[in-house]
Order: structure tokens, then C-alpha cells, then sequence
């Protein structure tokens, strides 16, 4: 069987452990953070990633997935 890219076979438990009742509630994001990340993809949980992986992924936002998604660091 192929093996799954890493980001699909994380959704995929995510989903997998919020329907199992797992999943413990998330508070809505920010509404800046709906706005600057939410203008282009799905806002996802924080849960999702651990936090070196946000600190990478924040880092590395001049060049995020081919385009600049510098934000203001207010």
C-alpha cells in the first residue's frame, strides 16, 4: 500500500480521534489569525502540529509553501 503524505495522514487522525470523542474542544482562532491565514487555506487547530513544528512553520512564512505569507509582527 503507498504510504500517505505526512499532512494527509495527519488529518486523517485528527478526524479519526474527534470522532472518536477524543478530540477535546478548540477555541475559535484569533480573529486575526482567521483573517491573515484563513484568506487562503483552512485555519487549522493548533493541535495538529507540536509546537517546534508552528515555530518552523512561522519562521519559514516569507517563503510558505512557494509564496510570502510575511505578516506584521504585530
Amino acid at each position: 500500500m503507498p504510504r500517505l503524505p505526512r499532512f494527509a495522514a495527519l488529518l486523517l487522525a485528527a478526524a479519526a480521534t474527534a470522532q472518536a470523542g477524543e478530540h477535546r474542544a478548540h477555541a475559535a482562532a484569533p480573529a486575526v489569525v482567521q483573517q491573515e491565514c484563513g484568506s487562503c487555506h483552512v485555519v487549522y487547530p493548533a493541535a495538529l502540529l507540536p509546537a517546534e513544528s508552528w515555530r518552523a512553520l512561522m519562521a519559514g512564512l516569507p517563503r510558505h509553501f512557494g509564496s510570502d505569507a510575511s505578516v506584521d509582527a504585530s
